[in-house]
């Protein structure tokens, strides 16, 4: 990304319509703004010349107690939610629901030694394996033909995250409460073949595995991940450990908060909320918000939109 291109006024901007309350910075491949400040109720973008205009409509509501996360096996039509069951003690369980009438759901109890998931993935290259990680510190791989967890791994630190590789089904990882990346492969059960430390300490609350359609060298397996500091790169394979990479014009935009990625695209989406600051009355009290929220306001974030490309 060239940051000459970061000034460009917002009025020069081709994008508009987006949803109220939020700033967005999109990057397309020639690394060009193309963002507008939002104040409509509608989102729509003109991103490399084709215009969109989203539009959702509510098809069916259905109630799940307890849940906390899920994934979709679209293929299946299946959701896959990660929750707890008040009646059976509180404990965690996987119930997978069927998107087809008459919605099916089966729930299936985890061990005692698993508890607190706090992400959920299930595999881009055989749906029938979930991967989930726990603030309980596990890392687990659930079989979805027989309901079993047919790996299992002990962590130092609770997990925040999980991902499948793109490339190499073998390989997972998380991303952990302490700013560690761990790498597993699955054919080795003692523990992870990488254990790397982030920047800072803050959590990696998200990861993801970048597809081989990349700019990156097929050999090598590429990660990015998200904590509050930003976005950082990872890059494994043969002789090659590199990282964690902070990837430019990411690391001064706020509290980063989520990130999102598309293989079919390479598009990167990361969000940000405001960084907190404390005034001198405030620095042991209430902590000061800039900018304020207002009364019939949304809280201001940013929005930053990347094509993968080599740093």
């Amino acid at each position: 990304m060239d940051s000459s291109d970061i000034s460009q006024p917002l009025s020069d901007s081709k994008t508009s319509e987006y949803t109220t309350g939020t700033f967005e910075r999109r990057f397309g491949s020639g690394n060009n703004i193309i963002a507008a400040r939002s104040y409509g109720e509608t989102f729509g973008s003109n991103l490399c010349g084709q215009a969109s205009i989203c539009s959702f409509k509510l098809e069916k509501e259905l109630r799940v107690a307890g849940a906390r996360v899920f994934d979709i096996d679209a293929s299946n039509q299946i959701l896959l939610i990660a929750r707890r069951h008040a009646g059976i003690g509180g404990k965690d369980v996987l119930t997978k629901m069927s998107l087809i009438p008459p919605y099916d759901r089966d729930d299936v109890v985890l061990p005692s030694s698993i508890s607190s998931i706090r992400d959920l993935r299930i595999s881009p290259s055989n749906t029938n394996l979930a991967l989930f990680a726990c603030l309980g510190k596990k890392l687990a791989v659930l079989s979805m033909e027989n309901n079993n967890i047919i790996v299992s791994y002990d962590l130092p630190a609770a997990a925040w995250t999980c991902s499948w590789d793109l490339n190499d089904s073998n390989y997972i990882y998380a991303g952990l409460q302490n700013g560690y990346l761990l790498v597993f492969d699955m054919r080795q059960t003692s523990g992870p073949v990488e254990s790397l430390k982030g920047l800072t300490n803050n959590p990696i609350h998200t990861v993801h595995s970048l597809s081989s359609n990349t700019a990156f060298p097929l050999c090598v397996r590429t990660v990015i991940s998200a904590s509050a500091i930003g976005l950082c790169l990872w890059r494994f394979g043969g002789a090659v450990t590199e990282g964690p990479i902070l990837v430019p014009e990411t690391e001064n935009q706020g509290v980063c908060i989520s990130l999102a990625y598309c293989p079919r695209t390479d598009d990167i989406v990361a969000s940000y909320c405001p960084k907190v600051e404390f005034s001198d009355e405030t620095a042991f009290t209430q902590p000061m918000l800039t900018p304020s929220r207002a009364i019939g306001q949304g809280t201001w974030a940013t929005c930053v939109i990347s094509d993968c490309q080599s740093p």
